[in-house]
């Protein structure tokens, strides 16, 4: 489990293998990756690397570390691999009919709530490791999180609004692509309009991962001070995780609600858009997603 990193989870999880073990059901990401098995396999080295690049363990850190995410891993597979496939198989059935964007916006939420279960139950290890960091390691962090905001600003505030748009559609249409097949140039078309018509704000967008980062940054540098208790790194890490989905600054909430709906609108009118065909290109990518993940629970050791 990536503990940072699933502090903020994000809807950019798409770029990153070691991403899909933090979120396996996202599915424009899922899109992207052929390799479920492998990569679920190998989820506790690459969490460590990802996690290790933010807050660059010492040595005894490492070795807790790796320990617990062996240990979460064992737990994810065994307790929760089971729903994951029926919620997928749910999907692909419903993915013959048409589909409503609440239907979207309740599988999204359903994602998001299992994201936040796996995160609880590595909070205690989290606080474990977190608590013993020095000083350096927060600055550690600070500073990858500011390179990542850098990365944003370049690829979205510093370029045109067209050439990121055209990017965006391109992502779109790739993940499309992967589970519905070959696109038309009418959808490619329909598709390029609807993306040009989403309330995606990018400044909005980065102004409060800025903050998050901040808030979190200077919250456990706060608990570390004061030499705080396990608990309270506990409660803090969880706030974090809540305030992630659900910020604390009304004017983002009211913009993250209307770009989610936005999204599910999207997706639900390209899935009715297509064709019979299409639609059952789509119902079998989901099942192979969960007879992988089937292969990997009865894996379990």
């Amino acid at each position: 489990m990536s503990w940072l990193s699933q502090i903020q989870v994000s809807h950019c999880l798409r770029q990153q293998l070691v991403r899909y073990v933090l979120a396996l059901l996202v599915l424009p990401w899922l899109a992207a990756c052929s390799t479920v098995k492998f990569t679920y396999n190998q989820g506790p080295t690459l969490s460590y690397w990802w996690l290790d690049s933010y807050v660059d363990f010492s040595a005894d850190q490492s070795s807790l570390a790796k320990a617990e995410l062996e240990a979460w891993f064992k737990w994810h597979r065994s307790t929760q691999l089971g729903s994951y496939v029926e919620f997928l198989s749910r999907l692909a059935q419903q993915s013959s009919q048409a589909i409503t964007p609440k239907q979207l916006c309740q599988a999204r939420e359903e994602i998001e709530l299992r994201m936040l279960e796996g995160f609880d139950q590595a909070v205690p290890a989290m606080a474990r490791v977190i608590s013993s960091f020095k000083p350096e390691q927060f600055d550690h962090l600070a500073a990858r999180y500011a390179k990542g905001d850098r990365t944003v600003e370049e690829d979205y505030l510093n370029q045109p609004r067209e050439k990121w748009q055209s990017k965006s559609q391109d992502r779109w249409l790739e993940n499309l692509e992967t589970f519905y097949g070959p696109v038309t140039e009418a959808q490619r078309q329909q598709l390029k309009t609807a993306i040009g018509d989403l309330p995606f704000d990018p400044r909005l967008w980065l102004a409060e991962r800025r903050t998050r980062h901040a808030e979190i940054v200077s919250g456990l540098r706060r608990l570390h001070q004061e030499r705080a208790e396990l608990s309270q790194y506990e409660a803090a890490l969880r706030a974090f995780a809540t305030m992630t989905l659900d910020s604390p600054r009304e004017d983002y909430r009211r913009y993250r609600s209307k770009v989610a709906s936005a999204q599910c609108t999207l997706m639900a009118l390209l899935h009715n858009q297509a064709t019979p065909q299409q639609r059952q290109n789509a119902a079998s990518k989901l099942l192979s997603y969960a007879d992988d993940l089937r292969t990997l629970q009865q894996s379990a050791p």
